[in-house]
């Protein structure tokens, strides 16, 4: 940012002063000159950062996000950048700014911002990354981006203002301890205005210290990842006195800080405050409600609406409503999920479109019946939305919150996302898991189970208990998978994983797992992973970028990744894992040969594991509990490391960096993936 200054130049004129004198016997004339010099007051205004600085205000790695989100990250100037976890490089959305009027004049601010022209910008890192974003017939994207030959260098083209359309430019002044909105957008080419705050700045002393903040509003598409926004925060100084070619006193009006509060048919369901401006004389105002302040997931009753607010008062209301008919055709006419009894309603529309709009807590369902079954399945969309759904009980043969999850593999597949369950407790016999029993053609995304259990006989896992043919990305489980024993002289196989019990083809990208998978140590052939359980040899299955932590006990084969892979003889491979790794301590009782640190031994046929760059942590892995190496050979595919080598950067030379956080002194996390 550049030093703003305005300045009025001081003028020297020569004043000629002329005397005259008279005497009684001629006329005379004498002179004298006397210098005077004119100097105008000065107008200068300085912005800290400023000229001093050598780097501009920086805001990094933005996200789409909800603007009351964006609004809770503020703490304190300099310091406003709290959600980062998960994130490289950190996010920085807020930046201070001190204003100094420097100058000899009061003055009045006004405070803007402008977009740099295309010949101004000089782009750092040699450009922006360079994406391809692809289209389906359902309108779905898919953005990739593009490398270099090395397949590790991002192509990089011209940077542009590509944000210009979108970024929105918050101005926060400190009010007590609380850094409060004063503009919400100074962005012109996002409708945004300047900021005047109608105080006067004192001559030589006078200061304000403002936050700049920036972020994207969350229905920001994928065309805009990687774009840039480049400009200048711009500062006018006014002169005070009438006439001086500025505003003068009586045309800046006085802001006043109106509460705002949001009903729905007439109940609040939210409040905010919103500035107003009254001129001199001026006892009420008009005040139109800004979009940016309504609670999440509402929108105006009517998109017209203002209220006259009465400067003694200093109140107004508006009706809002949840956006879309209701109708769950599409996601944008959502069936909004408030309550348990909604969310129990699903089940008679199961193939509709449903999105949460509070956190639901089903403590009062002794056992809830899970939604979709085999004959009956779910085959809608089903959205989170950030929201979590605590309470749930189950007590079935099957199944969690949902039971039987279909998509159809010739047209859009089902699809579950942001959902999170706090502390499930799941209880049944097979096909169990905390999300839902059996997915089949579906896609699962970042979807949680946190803390909890989910316990069963057979194909159980933390999240899913059958996984076919689906896509799951983003997700994670911490809850405790216990495998019950079977009855005497049963002999066959059982798949518990931490994340899926029973994987058969499809996709587990960016997932990873932390809680305990425990198995009956007296049962052989119960096939246990910190990730998942068993890996099916009839359709290949792709695994990458995942790890876990939580440890694995009993049964056999079992491992950190892979419990075990169950092959059919002419399969040409069940599955291809890259770039994962385990920490999980791995104990088995029964014959070490069937297991592995990271993946488990076959269980039948000829069924292989292919990929690359698989780590597990060496004297891990115990028979007996006893410190092992008899495990199962899968050659140069896995290689163990060291605690310290795990947590080494050059471990991971060529992994991605836009997917994993690596750094020296820790074990690499996923940036897409806290697991909330």
């Amino acid at each position: 940012m550049k030093k703003q200054r305005l300045l009025l130049s001081g003028i020297s004129i020569l004043l000629v002063l002329c005397l005259l004198a008279g005497g009684t016997m001629a006329w005379f004339t004498d002179t004298e000159k006397v210098q005077g010099d004119f100097a105008a007051g000065v107008l200068d205004i300085t912005l800290k950062p400023g000229e001093d600085t050598a780097a501009p205000l920086a805001f990094e790695n933005l996200r789409p996000m909800n603007y009351d989100a964006f609004k809770a990250e503020i703490n304190e100037a300099g310091n406003g950048n709290n959600n980062v976890e998960g994130y490289a490089p950190l996010p920085q959305y807020f930046q201070p700014v001190v204003i100094q009027n420097k100058g000899t004049l009061p003055v009045y601010i006004e405070v803007s911002a402008k977009a740099l022209a295309a010949g101004e910008i000089d782009c750092a890192k040699g450009g922006e990354k360079k994406l391809e974003i692809t289209t389906d017939e359902k309108g779905r994207d898919t953005v990739k981006q593009i490398f270099e030959a090395d397949g590790k260098t991002n192509v990089r083209v011209p940077c542009t203002n590509g944000l210009s359309d979108v970024l929105k430019i918050v101005l926060f002044e400190k009010a007590g301890d609380v850094w409060t909105v004063v503009s919400s957008n100074l962005n012109p080419g996002t409708e945004g205005e300047p900021y005047a705050p109608g105080v006067v700045l004192p001559a030589a002393t006078g200061e304000k210290t403002y936050v700049v903040g920036a972020y994207l509003p969350q229905d920001t598409g994928n065309a805009y990842q990687a774009k840039h926004f480049h400009g200048n925060i711009v500062v006018k100084a006014f002169q005070t006195d009438e006439g001086a070619g500025a505003p003068s006193t009586p045309d800046v009006p006085e802001s006043y800080t109106v509460t705002v509060t949001w009903l729905r048919d007439g109940k609040p369901v939210g409040t905010s405050t919103q500035k107003l401006a009254f001129t001199e004389g001026q006892e009420t105002a008009a005040l139109t409600p800004d979009p940016a302040k309504l609670p999440k997931d509402f929108v105006l009753a009517d998109p017209e609406a203002s209220a006259m607010v009465d400067k003694t008062a200093l109140v107004a209301s508006f009706e809002v409503k949840r956006p879309g008919d209701g109708s769950g055709k599409d996601a944008d006419n959502s069936i909004w999920i408030e309550t348990a009894e909604d969310l129990d309603n699903v089940r008679d529309g199961l193939d509709k479109f449903y999105k949460l709009g509070a956190d639901i807590d089903l403590s009062d369902y002794e056992s809830w019946e899970p939604i979709g079954v085999n004959k009956s399945p779910f085959t809608g969309v089903f959205d989170g939305n950030g929201y979590q759904i605590s309470g749930l009980n189950v007590r079935s043969s099957s199944g969690g919150l949902f039971g039987y999850v279909k998509g159809d593999a010739s047209d859009a597949p089902s699809v579950l996302k942001n959902i999170t369950i706090k502390d499930p407790q799941v209880r049944g016999s097979s096909v169990v898991g905390a999300l839902a029993g059996s997915a089949e053609n579906a896609r699962v995304a970042s979807c949680v189970a946190a803390g909890g259990s989910v316990t069963a006989r057979n194909w159980a896992g933390g999240l899913i208990g059958y996984s076919k043919r689906t896509t799951v990305t983003g997700s994670s489980a911490s809850c405790t998978v216990i495998g019950l024993p079977f009855g005497e002289g049963y002999f066959g196989l059982s798949a518990l994983g931490g994340l899926i019990g029973m994987l058969s083809g499809g996709t587990v990208e960016e997932c990873f797992t932390s809680g305990e998978t425990n198995a009956p140590s007296e049962s052989p052939w119960y096939c246990i992973g910190g990730l998942i359980g068993c890996a099916r040899g009839d359709t290949h299955a792709e695994i990458r970028n995942c790890y876990s932590t939580g440890r694995v006990n009993g049964g056999s084969p079992n491992g950190g990744i892979i419990g075990g892979i169950d092959g059919d003889g002419d399969s040409m491979g069940v599955a291809s894992v890259q770039n994962c790794f385990t920490v999980s301590p791995v104990y088995t009782k029964w014959e070490g040969y069937y297991s592995h640190p990271a993946i488990g031994g076959r269980y039948r046929g000829e069924g292989a594991v292919h990929g690359s760059e698989v780590y597990y942590q060496t004297e891990n892995y115990y028979v007996n509990d006893q410190l092992s190496t008899d495990w199962f050979d899968w050659g140069s595919l896995i290689v163990g490391k060291t605690e310290d080598e795990l947590k080494q950067s050059s471990t991971y030379a060529g992994w991605d960096t836009d997917v994993w956080n690596i750094v020296d002194g820790a074990y690499p996390t996923l940036k897409g993936n806290s697991g909330r």
